[in-house]
């Protein structure tokens, strides 16, 4: 499993052929005894391919979803926001965040928004950003 771990970690996604690789991967993932342990390489296969098209909103994501929520899915997404934000993490963020009834932690998941925001070269990330945020404010 640690080979898959690091595999799915270091896949970098050219073609729609490597997303065939990526749900082979997952369908591996998704029958493992202890799903969990692949979150954080799933996400690293967000963050290193940030312009990938993973679909909408993809089998990675699906999986994510479907397996890890726990009381550390926050802050390992947050994690993964912070170092590279991308289209499907910060989706993820907000849709974790619109299931909260604690303000708290949706004062948390808006810093981390804010701080993107704010820091980003990018236009495509400050635009969702930006509407998650005002999704919020509403």
């Amino acid at each position: 499993m640690e080979n898959l771990k690091q595999q799915l970690s270091a896949l970098k996604l050219e073609s729609q052929d490597d997303l065939r690789t990526v749900n082979h991967i997952l369908e591996t993932v998704k029958a493992a005894t202890s799903p969990k342990e692949f979150l954080v390489p799933l996400l690293r296969l967000l963050e290193n391919n940030p312009t990938f098209n993973f679909g909408m909103p993809g089998e990675v994501v699906r999986t994510i979803e479907q397996h890890y929520q726990d009381s550390d899915y926050l802050d390992l997404i947050i994690q993964s926001v912070e170092r590279i934000p991308t289209e499907y993490n910060l989706w993820l963020l907000n849709r974790l965040m619109n299931t909260f009834d604690d303000e708290d932690k949706i004062k948390k998941g808006l810093s981390v928004f804010h701080k993107v925001k704010q820091g980003t070269d990018s236009d495509a990330i400050r635009e969702i950003v930006q509407e998650f945020i005002e999704n919020f404010d509403e």
